[in-house]
């Protein structure tokens, strides 16, 4: 542990890879290296400023420099582009809230104030962000979630609480045909969960129903 950067390294770089996203950075690298002043221009950004984060991110390992300057490293591409192979877009403009939200870490330590992330998430464009960042972290590892669970045989429904995008659910029914799959989710996200599950497959598999299982 190194006491000199552990308060400041990590939060300069989780703020770096969310200021990126929000600004388009991976994006408007994705088709090939650019210069600073012609990313920023792209970008329609300051071009110190992204002069800067494209260099902190070059020492991070997402970018690299060269010749014809700054360029998507291989992890970069995969991850942080809509085309990649294993994309965490959404993710990180999800990532964006639970840093404002850990913004309070004090004083819900101190005084018990604590932040629920739904009061953070109040209009329909970032609930809508937080359903499709959970799909893509669900995608990966749906196929080995849906192998460890145990489906009794000729059984024909089953009950999601909370499954939002349901691409858990669906990589289920996909085993177990003629599986149907009934997701439980809160009045407020339920049209965003709907929205994604068509996105990512999952609606042929599921039907979403208003609840709250508290």
């Amino acid at each position: 542990p190194n006491p000199l950067l552990d308060p400041m390294m990590p939060a300069l770089q989780s703020h770096a890879l969310v200021s990126a996203a929000a600004i388009g950075l991976f994006e408007a690298l994705a088709e090939g290296p650019l210069a600073a002043g012609d990313l920023a221009k792209r970008m329609g950004c300051d071009a110190l400023g992204v002069l800067r984060l494209a260099e902190l991110l070059t020492a991070m390992g997402y970018l690299t420099h060269g010749t014809k300057g700054f360029e998507l490293s291989a992890l970069a591409q995969a991850t942080f582009t809509s085309g990649g192979e294993m994309p965490l877009t959404h993710w990180l403009g999800f990532c964006e809230i639970q840093l404002q939200a850990l913004g309070h870490l004090t004083a819900a330590v101190r005084h018990g104030k604590t932040v629920d992330l739904f009061d953070l998430m109040a209009d329909p464009q970032t609930v809508l962000t937080h359903q499709r960042a959970m799909a893509q972290t669900a995608r990966p590892i749906a196929g080995w979630v849906a192998d460890q669970i145990p489906v009794p045989s000729g059984a024909r429904h089953l009950l999601d609480a909370g499954g939002a995008h349901g691409v858990y659910s669906a990589a289920i029914c996909r085993r177990h045909p003629p599986l149907a799959a009934h997701i439980l989710e809160l009045p407020a996200t339920l049209e965003s969960a709907r929205q994604v599950a068509r996105e990512y497959g999952s609606d042929p598999y599921v039907t979403h129903l208003p609840g709250d299982i508290r």
